[in-house]
């Protein structure tokens, strides 16, 4: 039972990988409705694209060996990169960052001239914070990467290195997130650290949560664990992250007992467990969100392949809903009330005031793929990125 808990941890973590780096593409099929989950009413909500200027405005910077990804919405600003997939085996290389204002319809390019991968990166106080995932070198070089957190100026250059680790996930890089209430970037971070056996089970695997200001980086939470051992805390998943009303919402396990969703306060560096769930009880968190009515949190079945439930807990009233479902995977904030997913036979709405699910008929569209990820704009609109373009969604929950 607990190594089937860990493989499904994993093959979850797995699933976010392939949402996040828009690796799968899905053809849209949004009229079918054989998938909703039984006696749920099937009104027709929708989602209404209109293509941006983006490719457009890329172009002389990408070719056929080469791919763009929005990474990050900030305000107007979207944030993405362009990657060479020939170079540098399966890590590949990053040719190029930029951020573009959807309103103004302006653009910005960092062109970045290593053969290096950035993952994530923040533009913040006039410099570039960026993650990048290496090799790693020496007798456990078959079972790790390297990661570095660098500072470099706007024309990358200037590099300054101010954190180093490893991971057995070429995926598991520092993620940053940023407080504009404190004028503050932090970065959530896991290093795995290698043992006398080169058995890759046999590690510790360390949290850290890093403020990172004008004095450096420092650390403001850790928590450590024994991966072999199945104690301590780790976490759950780096893709499942939110920054929310100036606290970060993350989920730490042992992969063996207990999983823990927990809120990290950044005024005062105090963390709160929001909710607990034994793992012995056959279920595994897929994904959850929080608004601030309360906390939506999606589980996949340690039995049953494909089976779920979806959740929805009331801080105030205390109460809890609760509906059968396939597993839900959802990376992006809630969009007021509602949870937006997308599932085999096209995208979703769950509903957390009447707990039930909704189709989403795509209006306006293309004949595109679409990359199986969006990320929110703000309450009614979503970016989704097809092969072909880049989208703006208006969402219209009726």
């Amino acid at each position: 039972m607990k190594k089937r808990i860990t493989l499904l941890i994993i093959a979850i973590s797995i699933i976010g990988i392939i949402l996040v780096s828009g690796f799968i593409i899905i053809k849209l099929n949004y009229n079918n409705k054989n998938d909703t989950p039984k006696g749920n009413k099937q009104d027709s909500y929708s989602i209404s694209l209109e293509k941006i200027n983006l490719y457009d405005k890329l172009k002389g910077y990408y070719d056929d060996s080469s791919d763009i990804s929005a990474y990050k919405i900030n305000g107007n600003y979207i944030y993405g990169n362009i990657i060479n997939h020939y170079k540098n085996g399966d890590l590949f290389t990053t040719k190029s960052i930029f951020s573009y204002d959807y309103v103004n319809d302006t653009v910005e390019i960092y062109e970045f001239n290593y053969d290096y991968r950035i993952l994530y990166y923040y533009i913040y106080n006039d410099n570039i914070y960026a993650s990048l995932i290496l090799r790693d070198t020496g007798i456990y070089s078959g079972y790790y990467y390297k990661w570095a957190i660098i500072k470099f100026d706007k024309t990358f250059k200037n590099a300054e290195v101010l954190k180093e680790g490893k991971t057995t996930n070429m995926f598991y890089v520092p993620v940053f997130y940023y407080s504009s209430k404190q004028n503050v970037l932090y970065a959530v971070a896991i290093d795995d650290i290698s043992t006398s056996d080169e058995n890759v089970d046999l590690l510790t695997r360390n949290l850290a949560i890093y403020k990172i200001d004008n004095n450096g980086i420092t650390a403001v939470k850790e928590y450590t664990g024994n991966y072999k051992n199945k104690e301590g805390r780790m976490l759950c998943n780096i893709f499942d992250i939110q920054l929310y009303n100036d606290k970060l919402f993350y989920c730490t396990t042992d992969y063996n007992t207990i999983q823990e969703i927990r809120e990290l306060d950044l005024s005062n560096y105090t963390d709160t467990v929001l909710r607990s769930y034994n793992l012995d009880d056959g279920w595994i968190i897929s994904s959850f969100q929080r608004n601030d009515i309360g906390i939506f949190v999606g589980f996949a079945s340690t039995v049953k392949s494909y089976a779920g439930k979806t959740t929805f807990y009331n801080f105030k009233t205390k109460e809890l809903q609760e509906i059968d479902s396939e597993p839900i995977y959802n990376r992006e904030p809630m969009l007021s009330n509602y949870v937006l997913f997308q599932s085999n036979s096209g995208w979703k709405a769950y509903n957390t005031i009447d707990n039930k699910f909704y189709d989403i008929k795509i209006d306006n569209y293309e004949d595109d793929y679409l990359y199986a990820i969006y990320r929110v704009l703000d309450n009614d609109k979503i970016l989704i990125q097809g092969k072909k373009n880049i989208y703006i969604g208006t969402v219209r929950f009726e």
